[in-house]
């Protein structure tokens, strides 16, 4: 019996690599513990939220409220333009076909996308 490999798309690949296996991973199974150190946890802006939601949340984010939810981050590195692609693409992922027409703009970023 010959065997069939079916191309697998990029993304769900990297899906499956980087994010489900971290969820299966034995190591992290029995040494996962909750965050105790303040420095760690997650700003406000980014707390308990899913994924598309906190997509749509960057995508209307001002320059203003960038500014004051990632002060003293390593995030402005990424300037609110990348942070809007990244969510832009996290959305498209993610997002339902009514989401298709918010990040349109967020894509025409001319910095290079991580995905």
């Amino acid at each position: 019996m010959a065997r069939v490999h079916l191309p697998v798309h990029s993304t769900i690949r990297k899906w499956v690599y980087r994010h489900l296996s971290q969820t299966c991973c034995p190591f992290n199974i029995k040494f996962a513990q909750e965050l105790k150190e303040a420095a760690f946890q997650p700003r406000e802006v980014l707390a308990k939220k899913d994924g598309r939601t906190l997509a749509d949340d960057l995508l209307a984010m001002s320059q203003e409220e960038f500014s004051a939810a990632f002060r003293k981050s390593p995030m402005k590195r990424a300037k609110l333009a990348g942070l809007k692609r990244n969510a832009a693409v996290v959305s498209r992922d993610v997002g339902t076909s009514e989401d298709f027409d918010a990040p349109t703009g967020a894509l025409d970023n001319r910095e290079p996308s991580t995905d």
